[in-house]
């Protein structure tokens, strides 16, 4: 997981992530904005920071802003977020709310978690104290590569041809490798 976030593609998504996540976190009204029960059928979501000890911090902090986007979106395009953003607020609200109004950027966040979502639950599997989970790892793992294959052929993304050989690469490689 590590190795795709390298990518430019990836490094874009996870740096607006970040800057979304980190701008809600740091202001009172927007945490509460979004944890007031929504579309979510009632659910309670709030967005989850990255942390430096977990692994697959980054497909979970892209994996929650995803299931808030409907809220996100109502955030930055109500009448609270223009009467916010002035002054010295201003530029960093704009920030935020390009990046949220940007449907190519949610279109890249979406494929990522795609991307990730089974390297993550693999990951998860090798952490878990149960026995005996050799097989049920082997079978994740080809059923990763071939649902990577599948959605490198299927998603219309702006990726380049390199991004996309670029993710089989690593994909492939670590599989050779085992880990």
């Amino acid at each position: 997981m590590e190795d795709v976030g390298k990518q430019a593609w990836a490094k874009r998504v996870v740096e607006g992530a970040n800057e979304v996540i980190n701008y809600v976190r740091n202001h009172h009204w927007t945490r509460n904005f979004l944890r007031e029960p929504g579309e979510l059928r009632g659910k309670v979501l709030q967005l989850l920071k990255p942390a430096g000890t977990r692994f697959g911090t980054q497909y979970i902090a892209v994996s929650r802003l995803v299931d808030l986007h409907g809220k996100l979106t109502v955030l930055v395009a109500g009448e609270t977020w223009k009467a916010w953003a002035v002054g010295k607020q201003k530029a960093a609200a704009d920030s935020i709310q390009s990046i949220v109004l940007n449907q190519a950027w949610w279109a890249a966040a979406e494929f990522f978690v795609k991307l990730l979502k089974l390297p993550y639950l693999v990951m998860r599997s090798t952490d878990s104290s149960a026995k005996g989970m050799m097989g049920q790892i082997y079978e994740l793992m080809l059923k990763l590569t071939v649902d990577v294959t599948d959605l490198l052929k299927k998603e219309d993304l702006q990726l380049t041809p390199e991004d996309k050989e670029g993710i089989g690469e690593i994909i492939q490689h670590r599989w050779d490798r085992g880990d």
